[in-house]
């Protein structure tokens, strides 16, 4: 009872901070204009960018089942597909909710201890920060140019950033909250050693150890890179392929494409559903860079963002109903070390 009541107030909490958030980005616009050039987009595209995403989902089952056979299981990949996008769905309702619910899901199905399934997907999800980070230095690199030309033809923007970057307030704030972080982390060493908090930070490092050594015992490491690679591809162009829905966007290059891709990415590491707000935010933004207006902008990032919330959602209800279907008549497989044990 106690967790429903806090799982609740999590949602209610993250969804009116991604709310908010929605608001701030549209209020200085007129949402009856956004809403009549929504209408006049070519949807064409954006079946094409969920195909697209349906493939590239797929390609992540097929990742994580590599990392989950060499502790020594084997999941169906039915179940590893219906289980990642159930995933997907999840976070919908709750930040980060996913990933604990997909791992839920392929244990009922295939009887994997949640604590390997939480490594592997704390593996995955360290290989996802990172590939973000390698495009991130990509765009920076490529793109600086057109950074700073953005910034010198919008100097409140570039004074309100330099504001942030170097206020004093910010580095004294900085270096005291690492100070008395150190602090107490050495005086209540102790005590914290015996907390519960504590404990549960052990075993998620246990678990992503646990991880990293079905990375080492990987026997296909080129089709994991492939796969990889093939995973951010796919995300890539399931966003690039809707910059053709509007005229006002389809001149957009590739490489510029890519670097709204990658501010898309930074919107949705906020701590809201689907990261509703910060995504429109970091899209339009970015939009804005490459000569685009911000009504067009704005209807941009509401049709994008709207299909594929709708496509994920839909996705897992059918998932759902895939999985009871798939599973009603068949039995967790079981590894040998289990069945072992069984004998």
């Amino acid at each position: 009872m106690k967790n429903t009541v806090i799982n609740i107030l999590k949602f209610v909490v993250f969804l009116s901070l991604g709310i908010l958030l929605f608001w701030l980005v549209y209020r200085d616009k007129n949402f009856d204009d956004i809403l009549k050039v929504v209408a006049g987009a070519d949807l064409i595209w954006i079946w094409i960018s969920i195909g697209i995403g349906v493939i590239s989902h797929i390609s992540r089952a097929v990742r994580w089942n590599m990392l989950i056979r060499p502790l020594g299981f084997s999941p169906r990949l039915p179940n590893t597909i219906f289980a990642v996008l159930i995933g997907y769905m999840a976070n919908l309702f709750l930040p980060r909710m996913g990933e604990v619910v997909r791992c839920g899901v392929l244990k009922k199905s295939d009887n994997i201890p949640l604590s390997n399934l939480f490594g592997t997907v704390v593996l995955e999800r360290t290989i996802d920060v990172l590939m973000l980070l390698l495009l991130l230095g990509f765009v920076i690199l490529s793109q600086a140019d057109e950074m700073l030309l953005f910034l010198d033809n919008n100097p409140d923007v570039k004074k309100k950033l330099l504001s942030i970057v170097g206020s004093k307030y910010v580095i004294i704030s900085g270096i005291t909250l690492v100070v008395l972080l150190g602090s107490f982390l050495f005086f209540f060493r102790k005590k914290i050693a015996k907390s519960a908090l504590y404990k549960k930070i052990s075993g998620f490092i246990t678990n992503f150890w646990l991880g990293i050594k079905s990375v080492r015992k990987l026997k296909n490491r080129g089709w994991f890179l492939f796969h990889t690679i093939f995973i951010y591809v796919g995300y890539y162009f399931m966003f690039y392929i809707c910059i053709f829905c509007f005229e006002e966007t389809s001149q957009i290059a590739p490489i510029a494409g890519l670097t709204i891709f990658v501010m898309s990415g930074l919107g949705m590491v906020a701590p809201v559903q689907a990261g509703i707000g910060a995504w429109h935010f970091m899209v339009i933004q970015g939009l804005i860079v490459y000569g685009v207006s911000d009504d067009i902008g704005g209807a941009f990032a509401l049709l994008v963002h709207s299909s594929m919330t709708i496509f994920m959602l839909g996705a897992g209800v059918v998932s759902l109903a895939g999985y009871y279907l798939y599973n009603r008549n068949n039995k967790p497989i079981l590894s040998p070390d289990i069945e072992a044990n069984n004998e």
